[in-house]
């Protein structure tokens, strides 16, 4: 509909997301938006517009036989009496960067293991060894064996979605880019 368009992707940290958009390098940006208790974790600058796409639960990874099974959801503060697991590559050699460090380190003093594979993560987990931190997203089971999901009680939970600079917002060319984009969404999901 529109030839003269062109359509560039390029993945990029969430804070760099934002500045790009801000300085209105790029037109629109996907990205994560965390909340605690319905407050936004991360602040957006008032002159971008977040308009949110999908919502994802957080919740405790635990292995199935783990004395927190007994409990139908678990709070933050009770998780942390227990190491918490991290996939390397999610941290990227800064830990206090990773939003789910931070928000957990708001609760209280996080003692971290780290696993540098999928495989490892999931093993640890099932052994007891500690506990994993995911969004519910596109699972409705722990894709590990032994393990499973426990709600959080402390209404954490993400929105995956799209900012524009107030300049942009109702602009023809993103609304129906947007429209597409929700039209291919639920093609997805079902």
């Amino acid at each position: 509909a529109y030839p003269d368009i062109h359509l560039e992707i390029t993945s990029m940290e969430a804070e760099h997301v934002i500045a790009s958009v801000l300085s209105q390098q790029m037109d629109i940006g996907f990205l994560g938006m965390m909340y605690i208790q319905d407050a936004p974790f991360t602040s957006m600058p008032p002159q971008l517009q977040f308009f949110p796409l999908a919502r994802y639960e957080y919740c405790a990874i635990i292995g199935a036989h783990s004395p927190l099974n007994r409990y139908q959801t678990l709070s933050i503060k009770s998780l942390l009496k227990y190491p918490i697991i991290f996939l390397t590559e999610q941290v990227q050699d800064n830990l206090d960067s990773y939003i789910p460090y931070r928000i957990l380190s708001r609760f209280g003093t996080v003692n971290a293991l780290f696993a540098d594979s999928f495989k490892l993560y999931g093993e640890l987990i099932a052994s007891d060894m500690g506990i994993g931190i995911a969004s519910t997203g596109i699972f409705e089971e722990t894709p590990y064996p032994d393990t499973l999901f426990k709600p959080l009680r402390d209404n954490i939970y993400g929105q995956f979605g799209y900012i524009v600079h107030e300049a942009a917002v109702d602009t023809p060319i993103i609304d129906s880019f947007v429209q597409m984009l929700r039209k291919n969404l639920l093609k997805i999901k079902s």
